[in-house]
């Protein structure tokens, strides 16, 4: 009885060592498989997209759709640039005022717009050499003035 279990033990093991390897592998085929099938599922919805816009091409709808679309978006856009020119025009006054307390841009710092508050501009005076803030400004574009920020 020993000598089966001694022997017996170790084919076991063996054998299902192999049964696992030879699962693995076939689950792995199927994943592949599946992987495959969809890439090909992909491809199929691509190509029956392409057919039904070449047929509203043809009965001529998408292009009116486009003319729409370019109309409904052309406003907005134009609003959007209006509003960053401000915001840019704005920033460059801020900056302004910071230079006239402060002085101007040198070899050793530089001036950044750190964001708002209040609808007052924080700017900031940092190092070139180490991007580290020597000191902030809030400053009031209204009043034209810019005090220390704590």
């Amino acid at each position: 009885m020993r000598k089966v279990i001694k022997i017996g033990f170790p084919i076991l093991c063996v054998v299902i060592i192999i049964g696992t390897f030879y699962l693995l592998n076939k689950l792995e085929k199927k994943v592949e498989g599946s992987i495959e099938q969809s890439a090909e599922e992909g491809e199929e919805t691509n190509t029956n997209i392409q057919s039904t816009n070449e047929a509203e091409n043809i009965t001529g709808n998408v292009t009116e759709n486009v003319v729409e679309n370019e109309v409904t978006y052309s406003t907005p856009i134009r609003e959007d640039e209006e509003v960053q020119n401000e915001k840019n025009k704005n920033e460059q006054e801020a900056f302004k005022i910071a230079k006239d307390t402060f002085g101007e841009e040198s070899d050793n710092y530089y001036y950044t717009n750190e964001g708002m508050e209040d609808n007052k501009y924080i700017v900031a005076i940092r190092y070139k050499d180490t991007t580290k803030v020597r000191i902030y400004y809030i400053v009031d574009l209204e009043n034209k003035t810019a005090e220390i920020y704590y």
